[in-house]
């Protein structure tokens, strides 16, 4: 309304009021939110200006918390109010207050503003309070817990996220003014707090509080131009009680539209004036989800009502009850059909237990604490019992050897917490002949899931093992045998060497250019020779020479690697990135760290002479099996050479490029499978550089501990 048009209705309303001019005073309530000296301060100023406007009626402003607001509207004591949204409506379906005669429009920095809304906030310092699902398990503060800008309009977002009071929050009550609330917060009585938009910009102004000391949870984005943390809801509502005259209350809806932003009344209010009623629905919408008063109570209803609402439904919930019926019948007649089906399954479990019987493997059943289930004849043969009745429902390790008794128990857990396994283990029969078994188990489930039992099929690989251990033998005299060769080759080898150096500085004196290059080729290729021997001779002490393989920590290895080949690094100018997972393993220390060390060392030497070095080592962990990763930018591999590389004596660059033997990622592929494990390369090509990598098992099998039962 500008101005013009409130000059208009000012010269139309002056007569009217004076025809209706009696002598009676006219109470007006107002809820205060803030200390009641201060709201009346700010109101009073228009309580004047109605009087002066209306001859012979003596304005009272009286300001009231919400339960005084309340009580005085019960007993008819005020003739209009001016409260919150919900409290209107509130006292609207108790009270029977008239409809919204205005709607209260607050103003900042000149411009009307007709809506509010309510604020969450914490102290700034608080890092544990980010968001509104951090407020779980907090304490809020609420001046109470009937109002709407104070309360609950907030709690309405913390339904939204999930937070439910008093189950998931604790409320702490600090009693109006909503000040309170800010005090409490600050001073640590509670995590945070509920007030309604404008209080923190208007204590900010009044010099009362710092915001930079202020977080908001939950803000909106919005226009709105204080902060907020829920939606929007229309401003205060002027109302007024049943017993006031309908042309009175025309007139004071009438001379309080008429004032304009810039009426002392307005800015002593610091309002921007009145405006015609807002829609006050989404206000009850929120108080009828929410369960707040007046819709807290629960409606009755007849077997008429449930009738007429819900018709329908009911007249479905009969037809499903004959459709109920007719399925009973049908469910009889597939009884008879599953009965019959039932038939078939014992005989089906009849035909599968034949073929268990009869199977040549060793299948059995045990229960989680180790002891014998079920055993068909190829088992109970393989133990060497005489009938089932002899190791039914007995612990079965006993007849495990000592040595794997640990890994067979750790083996039934493994299965029982789901996952299946397998384990070689050698055990000795009820008669005394020693085998070796090889066992698969899985877990065994209920219909419900439930892990039953352990099942397993387990092979007799006596056979198999001792040609294994031939084999190994057989191998370990040939290593033995290279070693040997290799040890004695290097005696002759360096007398060869030694004297021809003798001759040549003899003959110093007498040769000739040629006869100089004779002698370096022939004195370099006798060292060359004996720097294979070398690398022979590690090559052949892998698995034989070399620490047993025992509990270590693969950091450890890397760090003894880097430190042998820091004069390398250092020489190089390059440098080397460590990152990822380094658990312990159970491997032989200075295998692993050698093997680390050559993988290292090739990434340092085998780059472009004008590009430092830049190796990057990664580890890795997955289940029992550790990956390293040693990536490099030097000067790459061609794919189709990529087979060769982990050969004795395989070199792909020329010696007069880059020295080396050619059997240290032989010597890396050994250590590998002496470990169990797998060893590649990954490269583009030749100048994109390279990725070696290899995997070893945490936890060999045959390291596996626990004390199980079974053969």
């Amino acid at each position: 309304m500008n101005i013009v048009q409130r000059i208009l209705l000012a010269l139309v309303l002056l007569p009217i009021s004076m025809t209706y001019a009696q002598d009676r005073t006219v109470t007006i309530g107002i809820l205060a939110i803030r200390p009641k000296t201060e709201v009346t301060t700010r109101w009073q100023p228009l309580a004047d200006y109605l009087s002066e406007k209306l001859p012979g009626k003596k304005i009272q402003l009286l300001t009231l918390n919400y339960d005084e607001l309340t009580e005085k509207t019960r007993l008819k004591q005020l003739d209009f109010i001016l409260t919150s949204s919900s409290h209107y409506i509130y006292l609207r379906e108790n009270q029977g207050l008239s409809g919204v005669l205005a709607t209260l429009s607050e103003q900042h920095e000149g411009q009307p503003i007709n809506s509010y809304g309510g604020v969450i906030f914490c102290r700034k310092e608080r890092s544990d309070i980010n968001q509104i699902t951090d407020l779980r398990h907090k304490n809020l503060a609420a001046i109470n817990t009937v109002s709407f800008g104070g309360y609950q309009m907030q709690l309405y977002e913390l339904k939204k996220a999930g937070i439910h009071l008093p189950d998931d929050a604790n409320l702490v009550s600090t009693g109006e003014p909503q000040d309170n609330v800010i005090t409490a917060v600050m001073s640590g009585k509670a995590d945070a707090g509920f007030i309604r938009s404008g209080l923190l910009e208007e204590l900010a102004q009044e010099g009362k509080l710092d915001l930079s000391q202020i977080k908001i949870i939950n803000p909106q984005a919005s226009s709105f131009p204080f902060a907020l943390s829920t939606h929007l809801y229309p401003e205060w509502a002027l109302a007024a009680l049943p017993h006031v005259d309908v042309n009175l209350a025309r007139l004071v809806v009438a001379y309080l539209l008429i004032i304009g932003p810039t009426h002392p009344a307005a800015q002593a209010g610091q309002i921007y004036g009145f405006t015609i009623p807002a829609d006050y629905s989404p206000v009850e919408a929120l108080l009828r989800e929410m369960r707040f008063p007046p819709f807290d109570t629960t409606p009755t209803f007849t077997l008429k009502d449930v009738w007429l609402r819900y018709q329908l439904p009911l007249m479905l919930l009969a037809f499903a009850g004959v459709i109920i019926g007719i399925l009973i019948i049908l469910l009889l007649r597939i009884n008879r059909s599953e009965r019959s089906a039932r038939n078939q399954a014992q005989e089906s479990a009849l035909q599968l237990r034949t073929i268990i019987e009869t199977e040549p493997e060793c299948v059995k059943m045990l229960a989680p604490d180790g002891s014998l289930l079920q055993m068909n004849q190829a088992g109970l043969d393989m133990i060497e019992a005489s009938s089932l009745q002899q190791v039914l429902g007995k612990q079965v390790c006993g007849i495990v050897d000592t040595e794997y008794q640990e890994a067979f128990n750790n083996l039934i857990q493994q299965v029982f917490a789901g996952e299946p396994g397998n384990l070689t283990f050698k055990i000795m029969g009820l008669k005394g002949n020693p085998r070796w078994l090889d066992s698969h188990a899985v877990p065994l489930r209920d219909t419900q899931g439930n892990i039953t039992a352990l099942l397993s099929v387990t092979r007799d690989i006596t056979e198999r093992k001792a040609v294994e251990d031939e084999l190994k033998r057989s191998n370990a005299e040939l290593e033995q045998f290279a070693y040997a060769i290799s040890h004695d080759m290097r005696q002759p080898l360096r007398m060869i060497t030694s004297y021809l150096t003798l001759i040549e500085k003899a003959l110093s004196g007498q040769l000739d250019d040629n006869t100089r290059q004779y002698f370096f080729f022939a004195i370099d290729g006798a060292k060359r020779m004996d720097q294979m021997i070398l690398a022979l001779l590690d090559y052949s002490r892998v698995g034989r020479k070399t620490e047993i393989k025992t509990h270590i920590a693969s950091r450890a290895a890397v760090d003894e690697a880097l430190l042998f080949l820091k004069p390398a690094l250092e020489a190089s100018g390059g440098t080397i990135e460590v990152s990822g997972d380094w658990p312990e393993l159970i491997a032989s220390r200075d295998e692993l760290s050698r093997l680390l060390q050559n993988l290292i060392d090739n990434a340092i030497k085998y780059h472009e002479p004008n590009q430092p070095p830049q190796v990057e080592v990664h580890g890795s962990q997955s289940g029992n099996s550790f990956r390293v990763e040693v990536r490099d930018q030097g000067i790459g591999i061609a794919p189709d050479q990529i087979g060769r590389l982990f050969n004795v004596f395989s070199r792909l660059q020329s010696r007069s490029r880059f020295e080396g033997s050619g059997v240290g990622l032989a010597l890396c592929r050994k250590i590998v499978e002496h470990h169990g494990g797998n060893i590649g390369v990954n490269s583009v090509g030749e100048g994109y550089g390279s990725v070696f990598w290899f995997e070893l098992p945490i936890q060999p099998s045959h390291f596996m501990s626990g004390e199980n039962d079974v053969a």
